[in-house]
Formats: structure tokens, sequence, C-alpha cells
């Protein structure tokens, strides 16, 4: 394939055939290529060599893509309520490891366990499991998914 440029249309030459294509309309398809990594994140933020615990209770669970987020509200040393805000695994991986979008409800009293954000004192953290007040527990790791390698 070989590309020759004539101002602003492109002229691609392919298997004997000829098709031209304005210059925005490349920039467009580029961009859509693009798009799906543009949009995700890393989660770089976060020190995976810690897990912290965080008794509170739920002010909000968004299950949704590319990730779900719970909001939970903990009380500090001093007593006061302080928003943790806490990325989890996207639906389809969640729902593997049991999770619906009714796992958490506002309101439910919960111990989350989380890798806490690299920022101290940011109250932001990546969700590994759940332990609710009568013992049950639920991971964001479905069954069978080896553990991620070390940092």
């Amino acid at each position: 394939m070989r590309k020759v440029l004539r101002s602003a249309v492109t002229t691609w030459t392919c298997l004997g055939g000829v098709l031209q294509m304005p210059g925005a309309a490349i920039a467009m398809l580029t961009s859509l290529m693009c798009a799906p990594t543009l949009a995700h994140h890393s989660v770089a933020e976060f020190d995976v060599s810690k897990e912290l615990a965080l008794s509170g209770v739920v002010r909000e669970f968004e299950w949704a893509n590319p990730h779900s987020y719970v909001q939970l509200l903990v009380a500090d040393e001093a007593g006061r309520t302080v928003e943790w805000s806490l990325v989890a695994a996207p639906p389809n991986v969640a729902a593997r490891a049991g999770w619906t979008k009714d796992s958490l409800k506002a309101g439910d009293k919960v111990t989350l366990l989380v890798h806490p954000a690299i920022k101290t004192g940011s109250h932001r953290g990546e969700l590994i499991s759940a332990t609710f007040p009568n013992g049950d527990v639920l991971s964001m790791r479905p069954p069978g998914l080896p553990p991620p390698p070390p940092p």
C-alpha cells in the first residue's frame, strides 16, 4: 500500500484500486481508533503493596463501565466523617466474582479492603473486597483469575 499526498486529500492505492479521503476524514478515523486508549486510565495511582481496611457506610455504589465506583463515609481518628472514593472492577469482571448492581446500597454498613492511593490524604483507593456485617465477603477478583504480579 502506498500513500500519495495531494493538498487536503489523501489518496491510498491498494490492490489496484484508488481510495480518496479528505484530510478531515483521516483525522476523524485516527481519533476514533485512539479514543478507547485515551478514555481508559491506569491504576498506577494506587499502592498495590498496601492494603487498608475501611469500615463505614455506603453513600453511593455506581455500577458502570469502564469501572464501578463506591463512595464510602468513614469516621476519621477525630470522629469527623470523611468520604472515600473507591474505584472497583468493571461490571463484567465484578459479576464473575459474584457482584451485582445491588451488592452495595446507600446506607449499608460495610468494611472495604482497598489499595490506598499513593498520594497521602487523598481518600481514594482501589477496591479489593467487601465484608458485610453477617461475615459474607465479596472479592473483586473472579475465581480462577491469577493474582496480579508483585509491584
